[in-house]
């Protein structure tokens, strides 16, 4: 079941607001198609100002548009180059390709994954044509139970096996299908549909003319109930997700809701759960979701 039903074309803001984001309508095949890395806002310009691509951008006319959510897929209508900026929003800053979504819409490669549609690939455009610069794009299973992988982006065969929420996996390949659904292939085809994974993707990469920063938590749509385990004694959990600063000793065997995951990149232990409190972090050995990635 996709994520979202897609209906209409996307020309200019042809997008209907459900609790106060925006619903991006269906794209064609073989366009090119902007993905939001997690939830973003559109961007664009007052009709008075110059255009941000202009020799002498007023990049300070650029103002925010209505949120729209991650992982949707936005139709291409122009890609220009734009001027990096200090100035607000956020979202403009440093950034030096934007995309036209619709009229005088934009979405910035600091916001999106670029990918043609109808075509399965390793590789989203917009990253850089060193292999070497893009070391990881991850996404969290988001649901309430076990998820059905799939031999390819589509339901047409059996399903391969399941995996459960909470767990992280890189994102081998990407997949936008002629209605807009969007599939990653977890590796060795193993496919799962966006639907199934949390809305923030966790990543560390470079775009072609610009870095992003890594280690993004993400919260979940489904809090998870996870066991602080793999552990014969009391298990510690963290002020932060590292092990710089103690908090407090759980017994091993005690259940916790968890409300968020970050995966920091080059750690011994990259996966952490939030277990509440902003302040009780358990690596993901102690959990019951150890073999998580």
């Amino acid at each position: 079941m996709p994520k979202f039903k897609l209906s209409l074309l996307l020309t200019g803001l042809a997008a209907i607001t459900v609790c106060l984001f925006l619903r991006p309508s269906t794209v064609q095949a073989a366009d090119e198609v902007a993905i939001p890395l997690r939830d973003t806002n559109l961007l664009t310009t007052r009709p008075d100002a110059k255009h941000p691509f202009a020799e002498a951008s007023a990049i300070d006319s650029l103002k925010v548009l209505e949120p729209v959510y991650g992982l949707t897929t936005w139709k291409i209508s122009a890609t220009r180059k734009s001027m990096p900026s200090s100035i607000q929003p956020e979202e403009w800053t440093s950034a030096r390709e934007a995309y036209e979504v619709g009229n005088d819409t934009w979405l910035t490669t600091n916001q999106v994954l670029v990918i043609p549609q109808d075509q399965i690939v390793d590789r989203p455009s917009n990253f850089s044509d060193d292999p070497g610069s893009a070391d990881f794009v991850a996404t969290a299973v988001d649901s309430n139970g076990p998820v059905a992988l799939w031999s390819q982006p589509n339901y047409a065969s059996q399903p391969k096996r399941t995996v459960d929420p909470g767990t992280i996996w890189k994102i081998a390949r990407y997949y936008c299908a002629p209605t807009g659904e969007l599939w990653f292939d977890l590796g060795d085809n193993n496919w799962i549909n966006a639907y199934y994974v949390a809305n923030s993707l966790l990543y560390d990469f470079d775009a072609k003319t610009n870095g992003v920063a890594p280690n993004y938590e993400t919260s979940f749509k489904n809090p998870l109930t996870i066991t602080a385990t793999n552990n014969d004694g009391p298990i510690a959990l963290w002020k932060t997700p590292n092990y710089k600063a103690f908090n407090q000793a759980v017994p091993a065997g005690s259940q916790w809701q968890c409300y968020s995951v970050t995966y920091n990149y080059g750690n011994n232990d990259p996966i952490w759960y939030n277990l509440g409190n902003e302040t009780n972090w358990l690596p993901a050995y102690y959990s019951s979701l150890a073999n998580a990635y």
